[in-house]
């Protein structure tokens, strides 16, 4: 579920505790470095469903948060995002297709749009160097769901939220250590109780071919976290979704593009290899 930049290999009591921790309040800790154990086949029921959704014909919509003069991305950037966005849910036999054993079919892009930063870190938010993920997740329910009126993001199945530059985001301690975007995690997704949505922060990582097609799989198979398709034999691997089982690059770039591996149950191993 998370792009990971750096984490410890082994995982003591204190961080399993901190883990479970932040599972209950909905927040994925970052997955262990994969070792090669952990990529070999190991059985075709490596995940299961959980009773959970899946989104079989997901629509998504981009949003990308600020203008240039505030961290945003230029026209040039947005158009490569939304580009990357379109191909991985439309790749097919490629790529996407991968996920057909899961219940889960090509995508769509359903529109993308810039929003200025004020929507997404409204208030005192805008000043503050680190923002905690329950806050922005606060934000972004309300700019989905307003409390009055219609929101000015159409609706879709998911959402995918580019951050600007000089925005960070806060998802609690690990021991004593403060876990940060663009330093301990890269990319991350979540569910406003309606609807998942992905939050991209501005690092390369977080921001990467990879990072996009990691949580696009997983949204489609894990909308609601930890009640789709995931191992529970790897919960020390972010939460055992799909992409967190493999969690790197596939060998050879597709349509031009470093698209993250996916663990296939169908053949026993991340794919494509």
């Amino acid at each position: 579920m998370m792009s990971v930049i750096a984490c410890s290999g082994q995982v003591d009591d204190e961080s399993r505790d901190e883990q479970a921790k932040l599972v209950a309040r909905g927040v994925e800790p970052p997955p262990a470095p994969v070792y090669a154990k952990q990529e070999q086949p190991i059985a075709t029921t490596r995940v299961t469903n959980h009773g959970g959704p899946v989104l079989a014909k997901m629509t998504v919509r981009v949003v990308h948060v600020g203008d240039v003069s505030e961290g945003g991305a230029s026209s040039a950037q947005q158009a490569e995002r939304d580009a990357l966005v379109a191909f991985t849910l439309t790749s097919g036999a490629a790529y996407w297709e991968t996920l057909a054993q899961y219940g889960v079919g090509p995508g769509r892009l359903a529109g993308a749009q810039r929003i200025p930063k004020a929507l997404a870190f409204a208030g005192a938010m805008a000043a503050e160097p680190l923002v905690s993920v329950e806050a922005l997740e606060a934000q972004i329910k309300l700019l989905l769901h307003p409390k009055s009126g219609a929101s000015i993001v159409p609706p879709a199945d998911a959402y995918l939220f580019f951050l600007p530059k000089g925005t960070a985001v806060s998802f609690g301690n690990r021991g004593t250590k403060v876990w940060k975007s663009c330093v301990d995690v890269g990319a991350y997704h979540r569910h406003t109780g309606l609807e998942p949505y992905a939050v991209f922060p501005p690092c390369d990582l977080g921001q990467s071919p990879r990072a996009v097609s990691h949580e696009l799989a997983e949204m489609a198979t894990d909308p609601v976290v930890g009640t789709g398709w995931m191992s529970d034999r790897d919960q020390n691997v972010g939460v055992g979704e799909i992409a967190d089982l493999c969690n790197q690059d596939v060998p050879t770039p597709i349509g031009g593009y470093r698209l993250t591996q996916l663990w296939s149950n169908r053949d026993g191993r991340c794919v494509p290899f």
